[in-house]
């Protein structure tokens, strides 16, 4: 699948296995990895040689992120990228919280449901993005991503998608984007999946910490009434608050 930047030159996995270790230093590959926000499948496979795709911007900014050892520029260069073209790009220190913020109104949505859902992955560095199960829905995964960036394109989504990170949504689920931008809602909300055999939904998170609206895309899959009107983050009983399930 077609990556959103390519590459300057040549990506040569050995010297960027050697700068990701002086990345990581003392540090456990499964400590490391929770620091920069990543899957540890992500650092495994770099560290053991086991993809021949570099590394995208987004996760070199994470890595950069996460250690003093090396220098951005550093892991531009041994990812194969002219370091001159994309020094001067800053790294949002605000995204992790962003993230943390729109977990924890979702997992408050959640609380507030009246369908019975188990957490299935907590933890979207334990590789894949955070997901529940559903009980007796039309669909049995119900995953969720947060999305931080300031404008999205179809094609980005599709990427992501197809992506090894998301490797573990399973067809036939769903899939909600959140995001506490309107601008992004309102892009996500106007794309047409029509080819992809999964339920897909954007939520926003208004800036009082609340679901406020949930929108369907259009996918291969035809939702049942009971999709749109029981299994949303924004029916909910806001009066009701329910224990985690665990």
């Amino acid at each position: 699948m077609k990556r959103n930047v390519e590459t300057d030159f040549e990506f040569i996995k050995e010297d960027f296995r050697d700068v990701l270790k002086r990345a990581i230093g003392t540090r456990s590959n499964s400590a490391f990895a929770k620091d920069a926000d990543l899957s540890f499948g992500c650092i495994s496979r770099y560290l053991n040689l086991k993809t021949e795709a570099a590394p995208t911007l987004t996760t070199i900014k994470k890595i950069a992120k996460a250690t003093k050892d090396v220098t951005y520029e550093e892991l531009l260069t041994a990812s194969g990228y002219d370091a001159s073209k994309y020094i001067e790009e800053e790294i949002d220190d605000d995204a992790g919280e962003v993230q943390i913020g729109i977990m924890s109104t979702l997992l408050m949505s959640l609380m507030k449901v009246s369908f019975a859902w188990t957490m299935a992955n907590t933890d979207s560095r334990l590789g894949g993005p955070i997901s529940i199960k559903v009980d007796d829905a039309p669909f049995e995964m119900w995953y969720f991503i947060p999305v931080n960036k300031p404008t999205i394109s179809k094609e980005e989504l599709i990427t992501f998608l197809g992506s090894q990170e998301a490797g573990s949504i399973k067809p036939n689920g769903k899939v909600t984007f959140l995001t506490s931008s309107k601008t992004i809602y309102e892009q996500i909300s106007g794309m047409d999946m029509g080819l992809l055999s999964l339920r897909i939904s954007v939520a926003y998170v208004s800036q009082d910490g609340i679901v406020d609206k949930e929108d369907y895309l259009n996918t291969a899959i035809e939702l049942t009434p009971a999709e749109r009107d029981i299994y949303t983050l924004v029916n909910g009983d806001k009066s009701i608050q329910k224990p985690l399930s665990l």
